[in-house]
């Protein structure tokens, strides 16, 4: 039984991670981001930029998207004394995230094969959509989840 409150522990960890994904992407890179002199607008005026005109390459490391996973880890530390397990699959997770979000900007080819619902987000017409990275769990429970034609 051990395992299983083990397990269990993981999976919500990992659940509340793709929702924190999900819901930032969407309305604070997005939403907030589109703005003008936000400090959130590299993501659209850098990022989205930078992958329309390379095909979703961006070679580009943004301090910034770093800067707040390593603030996101810190501020979930409390976890850490109720559930150290949640807290290191939070961390494990922000980590895969940053690193796997990466390797899809740098090789596009492997981006398009395993996270074409991310190719989607960047190379679709409707780049409001898709906001997961790692696995687009919360873009279909909130229904954000959009196929694109394969041939872009």
């Amino acid at each position: 039984t051990d395992c299983m409150i083990v397990l269990l522990q993981v999976v919500l960890a990992i659940i509340l991670a793709n929702f924190y994904e999900w819901w930032a992407h969407k309305n604070i890179l997005h939403l907030i981001g589109k703005t003008k002199n936000s400090f959130w607008s590299f993501h659209w005026s850098d990022h989205h930029k930078a992958c329309n005109q390379n095909h979703n390459r961006d070679d580009k490391v943004y301090v910034k998207e770093i800067l707040v996973l390593i603030l996101a880890v810190a501020a979930h530390f409390p976890v850490y004394w109720l559930s150290p397990v949640c807290f290191f699959t939070l961390v494990v997770y922000a980590v895969a995230y940053y690193f796997v979000h990466r390797k899809a900007h740098k090789n596009p080819t492997w981006g398009k094969k395993y996270l074409k619902w991310h190719y989607d987000h960047h190379m679709g017409k409707d780049q409001d959509a898709n906001w997961c990275i790692l696995f687009p769990f919360f873009d279909y429970v909130m229904c954000t989840r959009v196929e694109c034609n394969s041939d872009y």
